[in-house]
């Protein structure tokens, strides 16, 4: 057992680095300039040039890459764009209502799942049984969708 979550552990190494990898090239891919984006229309060739330079975005792509991978391994995972707030300190402020949202959804799931997995298996092959299961794939359904509609809030 001790062997399979040491090979995990270390499997998950060259995923997070390929994830690192495709959040740095993301920038590059994106139609338009965030830079430009960010700043507006009516700015200057020149504040466009001090703000890619304060970013890192006039340096190459390797570069950049190698510059965000210290920035995590340090613990800095840099200032938000939108709020000007340091991203570890966002996260850290937002943490504990999200503990207290899932453990609150883990809650209610508990205690709808635990009867209607008994009901199911007292009547197993019955229509009791058939209904039970349609609705745990129902509830399971919607609240991938519900999360799905979060998501898309979340990154308009």
């Amino acid at each position: 057992m001790t062997r399979f979550l040491v090979r995990r552990l270390l499997l998950t190494i060259p995923v997070l680095l390929g994830v690192a990898r495709l959040v740095v090239s993301l920038i590059h891919l994106v139609p338009g300039d965030p830079v430009q984006s960010m700043l507006g229309e009516s700015v200057s060739p020149e504040d466009i040039t001090e703000m890619r330079g304060r970013l890192g975005l006039d340096r190459p792509l390797y570069a950049q890459y190698v510059s965000f991978l210290k920035g995590i391994a340090s613990g800095n995972l840099g200032t938000s764009l939108r709020t000007n707030q340091a991203v570890t300190a966002a996260i850290a402020e937002r943490l504990p209502a999200t503990f207290e949202l899932a453990f609150a959804a883990m809650f209610v799931a508990t205690l709808i799942a635990i009867p209607l997995g008994v009901v199911a298996a007292v009547g197993a092959g019955t229509h009791v049984d058939h209904a039970a299961t349609t609705l745990a794939l129902l509830g399971f359904r919607s609240r991938t969708s519900g999360s799905d509609r979060c998501w898309r809030s979340c990154f308009r």
